[in-house]
């Protein structure tokens, strides 16, 4: 069932091969909108590989290497909170996500795509995702992680004045200083 064609992107494709390439991975799975099919040109590539907690370092480690072989990548950022993640921005703005866990416990098979699956973990999952309540915790997450990819954003100030703009027209925008 695992498919390691079902990432469309050429260059990511290359360096998932290599991660799998080094062992460290037990399982390796699309998610995200990639993983329920919902994803668009401008959905960003989320993975959740499966590995033991002592080998996350390892796997992470991995991942950067590999990514870092087949892409000009202009932003790390790498967070240890129930599991690793590994956040990586490349020169062409493809944003990919890999986060490591010890096993697949609260997912389900609707919201995963096996790109690698060694010990069949996927078969093991629920068909279906429960219904879910929001989160105040995965809000306030969710709501600065934006902010922080909108400061990564050129800063433009709009000017405007009091009377209404002719049709058709927009507002003079310039650089901020």
């Amino acid at each position: 069932m695992a498919d390691r064609d079902a990432i469309a992107d050429p260059v990511i494709r290359r360096a998932v091969a290599s991660l799998l390439a080094t062992g460290v991975v037990d399982g390796l799975y699309l998610a995200g909108s990639h993983g329920t099919g919902q994803a668009d040109a401008f959905s960003d590539i989320d993975l959740v590989a499966v590995a033991a907690p002592d080998a996350h370092g390892a796997v992470a480690d991995a991942w950067q290497t590999a990514l870092a072989a087949e892409v000009e990548v202009v932003h790390w950022d790498r967070q240890s909170r129930w599991g690793t993640l590994v956040n990586a921005i490349t020169v062409a703005w493809t944003r990919v996500d890999l986060f490591v866990v010890q096993d697949l416990r609260g997912r389900a098979q609707d919201a995963l795509r096996p790109v690698h699956d060694r010990d069949g973990l996927w078969a093991d999952l629920p068909p279906k995702t429960g219904a879910k309540h929001p989160d105040p915790a995965q809000i306030t997450r969710t709501a600065t992680e934006a902010i922080r990819i909108l400061g990564l954003l050129p800063q433009y100030r709009v000017t405007h004045s009091c009377r209404p703009m002719p049709r058709g027209r927009r507002p003079r925008m310039r650089m901020a200083s």
